[in-house]
């Protein structure tokens, strides 16, 4: 009898073949089912020999999936305790997801651990987890503080090791997993005044936010993400260009790697972060412009590590400047963002092109910024005033703040490239 080379091809299955990774092949002569559904893949035989039959079986092994009636073989990792499955789990992951999305993952899954240990469940295995675990995390994140959008990124990679230890099924008819609304809005921008009172108190040198009070007027003069500050290192400065250079790995998306030519503002901060680097020895091509800050080591600060943050310095350096409370430090980018389509100077690729990856949906919220620019600049025309009174075309407005803070404090005129030695 001549072999059939396509008896252990998988076919689609007759009138459920919409359904995405659902299949059906024959294997010693009798045929198979392969399906997702519930977030768990199945394989099993269907104990029949024809291919109408297997169309029959088929549709009926899914709909008892469906409803609940049919367990996914769990694995291992469902059985052990739920910090020796996070850590079995990773080690799967390492190497195969992107860095950013392993760490979000590490990071999630911790937390989880975290509070199964605050409320006496350290130990529970995942096919003893229930809906009131998961729900009652996602209560204590919110209760937090916590947004939406973060909390659906924890509750995801959750999802994702309970899928991998095949223990979905135990929810299938819950919502514990469904995404909360998120709050669409990009921040708010913080207004002239307010950048004022913002680079006034930056200026004064306060050691307890001075790395906050650089970042933020680097911000302020590039749109930089803090992600992308953080990850600065000296090989990205062109000393000679006055530029910077932002790497694929240290950005968002493809579109954030660019270089930005430094203004007068942005290159005094570097300037001062090199003097801060002379003092330490940490003047390396490798070595971060924001080094990281070991207070734990007795404050030794280690050039070859980025600082983690500067949360709390940005919460003492916004009160102290009188900001809206909740005011994220992102939204000074979208600050500066909103300086750039206000200017009518600048062009819509032109703000594409220094703050690195827009969306669609912000570029038309600048757009109306622009819109709302030039109509006050026709009205004035119409009152007799003269456009461009306030501030030269060529500035944006948290460099005319700058020139202001520094009025007002009487501070020295900034150190120029010319005259200083590298």
């Amino acid at each position: 009898m001549r072999a059939n080379s396509s008896s252990h091809k998988k076919r689609k299955v007759g009138d459920v073949k919409h359904r995405r990774g659902t299949s059906i092949y024959r294997r010693g002569g009798t045929y198979w089912l392969d399906v997702t559904a519930a977030g768990e893949r199945f394989r099993m035989s269907l104990g029949v020999k024809t291919w109408n039959e297997a169309q029959q079986a088929a549709r009926k092994k899914i709909a008892e999936i469906e409803a609940g009636k049919v367990a996914a073989k769990q694995t291992d990792l469902a059985r052990i305790p739920y910090d020796r499955a996070r850590e079995k789990y990773l080690e799967e992951r390492r190497g195969r997801i992107a860095r950013n999305t392993y760490r979000l993952e590490s990071r999630a899954t911790k937390m989880f651990g975290d509070y199964l240990a605050s409320s006496g469940r350290a130990g529970r295995p995942l096919h003893r987890m229930t809906e009131d675990d998961i729900r009652g995390f996602v209560a204590a994140r919110l209760a937090d503080g916590t947004k939406a959008s973060t909390v659906n990124v924890d509750v995801g990679a959750i999802r994702r090791m309970f899928a991998r230890a095949r223990v979905l099924r135990t929810f299938v008819d819950s919502d514990v997993f469904d995404r909360f609304k998120e709050d669409a809005s990009p921040g708010r921008a913080l207004s002239v005044d307010e950048q004022v009172n913002l680079l006034r108190e930056a200026a004064k040198g306060n050691e307890r936010w001075e790395n906050a009070a650089l970042a933020a007027t680097l911000t302020l003069n590039t749109t930089m993400r803090p992600k992308e500050i953080r990850s600065l290192q000296w090989r990205d400065v062109d000393f000679l260009d006055r530029s910077l250079t932002i790497r694929r790995a240290g950005t968002k998306t493809e579109e954030g790697a660019r270089t930005i030519e430094l203004n007068r503002d942005a290159w005094t901060v570097i300037l001062e972060l090199r003097e801060h680097a002379r003092v330490i020895g940490g003047t390396k091509p490798e070595h971060f412009l924001f080094p990281r800050n070991a207070q734990k080591d007795g404050g030794t600060v280690d050039p070859t590590r980025p600082i983690s943050g500067w949360r709390a310095a940005w919460q003492g350096l916004a009160k102290a400047a009188g900001l809206p409370e909740g005011f994220r430090f992102y939204d000074l980018r979208h600050t500066a963002i909103t300086n750039l389509a206000e200017n009518p100077n600048v062009s819509d690729r032109t703000i594409m092109d220094i703050a690195g990856h827009v969306s669609p949906k912000m570029m038309r919220r600048y757009s109306h910024i622009r819109k709302a620019a030039r109509r006050a600049a026709f009205d004035s025309l119409a009152a007799g005033k003269r456009v461009g009174s306030e501030a030269p075309a060529s500035q944006t407005p948290a460099q005319s703040a700058r020139e202001e803070a520094q009025a007002v404090d009487s501070a020295a005129p900034a150190t120029t490239g010319a005259d200083y030695k590298l």
